[in-house]
C-alpha cells in the first residue's frame, strides 16, 4: 500500500488520487472533496510548482504606460531653462 505524499499515512484506492509522476495523495490532503471525481489528468502540488509560468509579456502594468507616454510639461521646460541660466551665470563668474 502506498503512502500519502502530504501526510505520510497509508492510502486506500477509494480515497486517493495519483499524479503522472506517480505520487499519490489523500484527496482531503490536496483539497479535493472525497465525493468528487477528477476528470482528466490531475497534477500534484510538486509538479505544479515545477511547471513554468506562461508568457505574460503582453500584460499591461498599471500606471507604467502613463509614465512613458506622457509628454514633458511646462514645469520641466522651466527647470531646463533655469539650469541653462545657471550655467551661463557660472561661466561668467568663473571668467
Amino acid at each position: 500500500m502506498p503512502k500519502c505524499g502530504a501526510c505520510g499515512k497509508f492510502l486506500s484506492k477509494a480515497d486517493s488520487i495519483r499524479c503522472n509522476c506517480s505520487a499519490a495523495f489523500h484527496k482531503a490532503c490536496v483539497g479535493i472533496p472525497e465525493t468528487s471525481s477528477v476528470k482528466g489528468a490531475w497534477v500534484c502540488p510538486g509538479c505544479k510548482i515545477k511547471k513554468p509560468r506562461e508568457d505574460n509579456t503582453s500584460t499591461p502594468v498599471k500606471g507604467l504606460t502613463d509614465t512613458y507616454q506622457s509628454t514633458p510639461n511646462s514645469s520641466n521646460n522651466s527647470a531646463d531653462n533655469t539650469t541653462e541660466e545657471l550655467k551661463v551665470d557660472l561661466v561668467l563668474e568663473i571668467r
